[in-house]
């Protein structure tokens, strides 16, 4: 418990500095190369949101293996914004419709990656629906959490940390944390010389704030959605502080982005929705002086550029879980009894909505902190 305990400690610590002192050596015949490089794959197929949860256990890994040629094995849509991240060495797409469902993929979709020959391999997805793939591939150590999906004998594995908890009614980790704790049960487990290189700090910087607040109002399951007559109620109340409005989000999101812009004026607000890349999203997000969204990838960006962010947040998923997190992260919700529901259709709640009932002066309030004063943590309405 104690070791488990140091361990979780050290995840939770992810964004800081790596630790410096390696204690001991990697096996000299698992190195590549005479000079000690070795090479790492991790698999992290997944959409958006969850993908950037992983953000803080990929940087932890960069800085403790400093000297591994990384290939990073995704959702062929996420290939440029994870190419910007820089925190890996190569990035290799798998393409819908594949990558929208992991369990379907079977090992010749990873093309020429199953014949290239790697000393670490890392599910970096806690669901356990890929852990196949690491059976497919040639590594020396292979690391991820345990699965009911695969009987395959792990060399660095961790007990699945969601259903169990639930089951036993018990409050989870958020994903961050977990991934975070897979990662450094890894670092702990294969140690490796420590290579000085030049390599640019990787910790995200915060910009000065401009004058804007980016806004993503939409998102693809209802249950997660905010009427939009309070979104434009908002933003009425944001310009009237002196501040514009840039509405962020992809092509599937400019319905929703078109109906707030056209019930406000058109010299305080600016309609991106579909019109950026995620890496100019991201961009955008950051030099603003705060983002208000919903749970979705998005928000997840805004958590790791450390941007100060508001998020609204349904009743569809375990906030303790799920929510975005970090140090000006605020995240505003009802407190509802059938609280996670899971539910993804309006049909399917029964309680009208009542999750994302959520008023806009309590909205609006929250938005007036927030940019008066940093800090995160969650505000709740009582049912």
């Amino acid at each position: 418990m104690a070791r488990l305990k140091t361990i979780l400690q050290r995840a939770m610590e992810a964004i800081w500095p790596a630790h410096d002192n390696p204690t001991h050596d990697f096996p000299k015949n698992v190195a590549g190369e005479a000079d000690g490089s070795f090479s790492v794959l991790i698999i992290k197929i997944d959409h958006l949101g969850d993908f950037v949860t992983a953000i803080p256990a990929l940087r932890r890994l960069r800085s403790s293996w400093n000297n591994a040629d990384i290939t990073l094995l995704c959702s062929e849509s996420l290939v440029e914004f994870v190419c910007s991240l820089k925190v890996v060495d190569r990035v290799v797409g798998i393409p819908p419709p594949r990558s929208d469902n992991p369990a379907l993929l079977e090992p010749s979709d990873l093309g020429a990656i199953r014949q290239s020959p790697f000393d670490v391999a890392i599910d970096l997805r806690h669901d356990g629906d890929t852990r196949h793939l690491l059976d497919a591939v040639q590594a020396r150590y292979r690391v991820g959490y345990a699965s009911r999906h695969s009987t395959l004998q792990l060399d660095v594995e961790l007990p699945e940390l969601e259903k169990s908890a639930r089951r036993r009614g018990k409050q989870g980790i958020s994903n961050r944390a977990r991934l975070s704790l897979l990662v450094e049960a890894a670092i702990q487990s294969i140690q490796v010389p420590v290579v000085r290189t030049d390599r640019p700090t990787l910790a995200a910087k915060r910009r000065q704030a401009r004058q804007t607040i980016a806004i993503a109002p939409s998102a693809r399951s209802p249950i997660k959605m905010w009427r939009t007559d309070r979104w434009i109620a908002l933003c009425h109340r944001l310009i009237a502080a002196d501040f514009a409005i840039v509405l962020v989000g992809d092509a599937g999101d400019r319905e929703t982005c078109d109906a707030i812009a056209h019930g406000l004026p058109a010299a305080s607000v600016v309609n991106r929705a579909g019109e950026m890349t995620l890496p100019e999203v991201t961009a955008a997000i950051s030099d603003s002086a705060l983002f208000i969204g919903l749970d979705t990838g998005l928000a997840h960006i805004a958590s790791s550029t450390g941007s100060a962010a508001l998020v609204l947040f349904s009743g569809h998923a375990d906030p303790q879980v799920w929510a975005p997190d970090g140090p000006d992260v605020g995240i505003l919700r009802n407190d509802v009894p059938c609280a996670p529901c899971h539910a993804t259709r309006m049909e399917q709640c029964l309680f009208d909505h009542r999750c994302m009932d959520l008023p806009l002066d309590f909205v609006w309030e929250a938005a007036s902190a927030r940019l008066g004063q940093s800090g995160g943590g969650q505000r709740r309405l009582a049912s």
